[in-house]
C-alpha cells in the first residue's frame, strides 16, 4: 500500500513537472513573478498612507480625524521631567532671593 502511494505521488509530480510548457502554467508563472517583484518593491519602500482608507474615512466621519497629532502632543505633556525641573528652578530662585 505504501509503495503504491509513493508511486502515485512520484507520478503526479512528474506529470505536473512535464506541463511546464503549458501556456496556462507560463501565464501563472509570469503573474506570480510580477506579484513577487511588487511585494519586494513594497518591502524596500512602503507606499504612502492611503487617505481613502477605511479608518481614515471612519475617523473623519466620527469627528476624530486628525487627532493623531493631538494625541502625540498629549503624551509629550505627560512627561514629568520638565515640570520638576521648572519647580527646582523656582525653588532655587526663592532660596537665593531669601538669603540675600
Amino acid at each position: 500500500m505504501a509503495v503504491l502511494a509513493v508511486a502515485l505521488l512520484a507520478g503526479g509530480t512528474a506529470a505536473y513537472a512535464g506541463n511546464a510548457s503549458d501556456p496556462h502554467y507560463q501565464e501563472m508563472k509570469a503573474l506570480k513573478d510580477k506579484q513577487r517583484a511588487e511585494r519586494e518593491a513594497n518591502r524596500k519602500n512602503p507606499p504612502a498612507v492611503n487617505k481613502n482608507s477605511f479608518w481614515h474615512k471612519e475617523g473623519e466621519r466620527s469627528g476624530l480625524g486628525g487627532t493623531g497629532e493631538g494625541f502625540g502632543a498629549f503624551v509629550k505633556k505627560l512627561n514629568p521631567v520638565p515640570f520638576f525641573k521648572n519647580q527646582q528652578e523656582q525653588y532655587n530662585a526663592r532660596k537665593t532671593a531669601g538669603t540675600k
